[in-house]
């Protein structure tokens, strides 16, 4: 089964390019301008999202003392850059000194209660439609992860609430080129379906807080597709609302939309990828059900779009 529920990387060159510092500044500049400015908030660009929450967990003075929640079902990414560095749990306590707060397909997920933990707004794959909904939780970060929301093939953005912590957040960034070139040349093989043999470009990104001139280079030539998505995710979720009694009202625009399993007829087509949701919204009091997934965002083809809606939309 293809895994559809985010964009598929396409680099349109085959040949990896030779770094360019001078350019690299530039470009750093451009991108952190560019989502600063749609935002209006200042962002720090890094070269993913798992190395964004390693960064924070680093910055927060995270070892193997500390507790970290994030909920069940969270993507794998997380959990690892967690247990390289402290204990994991899904049990969301008072006594945990930081907790992830996983909003994933665009779903903001809250707290019922005040914790004294730092808290990370996981917000990986959120198409903000209203700036409203920054922090939802009062953390004084959240992250993104471009791959999941404009199809680049690498990147990362730390969303800062308070101007006086983008300087010390900043100040953990280790420009260790050597191993930003390493890693994007991992990514990028892997995006051209190039064997890396036994390397994983996952096994260094907790360490990894820079961006070479090609991962940079695909970065500032996707930055249109924010756009682009949001407007492909604004119509098929139209689109779902009109075939069904759905409700598709979203702050936050998602990758996919989910339909509860007990509410479909019939069996489910083995094309159609089954997940995990969270239907109270929070996380501290979870009810997950099964859900079937339709593509939205704008790399998933109009006729597998069409068949999914077919399939799942019958009310």
């Amino acid at each position: 089964m293809t895994d559809y529920q985010w964009p598929h990387p396409v680099i349109d060159h085959e040949t990896f390019l030779q770094n360019n510092e001078v350019k690299n500044i530039l470009l750093y500049l451009k991108i952190e301008a560019f989502f600063s400015e749609l935002f209006d908030l200042d962002v720090l660009l890094m070269p993913s999202g798992r190395s964004s929450i390693s960064l924070l967990l680093q910055y927060f003075g995270t070892n193997r003392s500390k507790t970290i929640f994030t909920p069940k079902w969270t993507s794998h990414c997380v959990w690892d850059m967690i247990t390289r560095l402290a204990n994991p749990t899904i049990d969301c306590q008072h006594g945990c000194d930081t907790i992830i707060a996983v909003h994933k397909w665009g779903q903001i997920e809250k707290l019922s209660s005040k914790y004294s933990a730092n808290i990370i707004e996981d917000s990986v794959d959120s198409i903000f439609t209203k700036n409203s909904t920054y922090f939802p939780n009062d953390g004084e970060f959240e992250i993104i992860s471009l791959p999941k929301i404009i199809g680049s093939y690498t990147g990362g953005l730390i969303l800062v609430k308070n101007k006086k912590n983008v300087e010390n957040v900043r100040s953990y960034i280790n420009q260790n080129i050597e191993l930003g070139k390493h890693q994007s040349k991992l990514r990028f093989n892997y995006t051209q379906h190039t064997s890396t043999g036994y390397l994983n470009w996952e096994d260094r990104e907790n360490q990894n807080t820079s961006l070479d001139t090609n991962a940079l280079e695909n970065i500032a030539a996707c930055l249109n597709n924010y756009h682009v998505n949001k407007d492909v995710i604004t119509k098929r979720l139209e689109y779902v609302s009109s075939k069904s009694s759905l409700i598709c009202e979203y702050d936050r625009l998602p990758p996919v939309f989910c339909v509860e399993v007990n509410e479909i007829n019939g069996e489910i087509d083995g094309r159609i990828m089954i997940r995990n949701k969270n239907f109270s919204g929070l996380l501290d009091k979870p009810d997950f059900r099964r859900v079937a997934l339709i593509p939205l965002h704008f790399q998933a083809n109009d006729e597998f779009f069409e068949f999914c809606v077919r399939s799942l939309c019958k009310n």
